[in-house]
This record gives C-alpha cells, sequence and structure tokens, in this order.
C-alpha cells in the first residue's frame, strides 16, 4: 500500500474519515520540517491519502516543546 501525505496550512480542512471503514490499522509518529526547519506551529494538520481517499488526519500536539503529530 501506497500512503501520501498531505499538510494542510489552513486552520480548517475538509476530510472525512469513518474508522469501523476499516480492518486493519497502523500509527505514524511524526514531526513537520518546512524548509529543513521542524515546524512550532500548532496550525497544521497532516492527512494521509490512497489515491484521493482520507484514510486518517491528524493535528500538531506539543511535546516537550516541540509540535508532533500521532496518526492513528
Amino acid at each position: 500500500m501506497m500512503m501520501l501525505l498531505a499538510v494542510n496550512f489552513s486552520f480548517a480542512h475538509n476530510w472525512e474519515i469513518n474508522p469501523s471503514d476499516y480492518e486493519l490499522q497502523m500509527t505514524m509518529t511524526g514531526v513537520l520540517s518546512i524548509n529543513n526547519e521542524f515546524s512550532q506551529s500548532d496550525d497544521y494538520f497532516i492527512g494521509a491519502f490512497v489515491g484521493d481517499v482520507c484514510r486518517g488526519f491528524a493535528s500538531s500536539i506539543n511535546v516537550f516543546d516541540d509540535q508532533m503529530f500521532f496518526l492513528t
């Protein structure tokens, strides 16, 4: 399976997901790097897509002064 991550630079997104549609799951933990610098903003959302179908999304969480994403 190939997964594409998208970053939404706005406060709102229209991505929707129904977790009960999927039998299996996985977890991704990550940080966002823009121009070789880790993002310190909590304004971003990331999404995982297969084709045009959103399989998951997450907003950043502050962990020890770093913004991290936990996507399940």
